[in-house]
């Protein structure tokens, strides 16, 4: 159910969609988000990093005037985990369905 709600906000939610990664190993998920404080500003912005099965949710960066960097670190991140083995996706805009976000 939770993996349902976590798509559908990322379906919805055009603003995410830039610095959301999905990333897989195994049966273990974890999930990379940049949330903003205001919807219309790149600033003030937190990365949001939960595991699955874990159940839990990292804060480990945010930005209050340098917009880009909750971007930049999310991106950092799944690239991290992806030389680790992990699968990191990032759905595209124009087509529902995921893609390798490093190829």
């Amino acid at each position: 159910m939770r993996q349902l709600i976590t798509v559908l906000l990322l379906a919805t939610s055009s603003t995410l969609l830039a610095g959301v990664y999905t990333c897989t190993s195994g049966i273990s998920k974890r999930f990379i988000r940049v949330q903003y404080k205001n919807p219309d500003s790149l600033v003030p912005c937190l990365v949001v990093y939960e595991k699955e099965p874990e159940g839990t949710t990292e804060t480990p960066w945010q930005a209050q005037g340098e917009a880009g960097y909750c971007e930049r670190k999310a991106k950092y991140l799944a690239q991290n985990l992806t030389r680790y083995g992990w699968l990191c996706v990032t759905p595209i805009r124009s087509d529902p369905s995921p893609a390798p976000a490093f190829p």
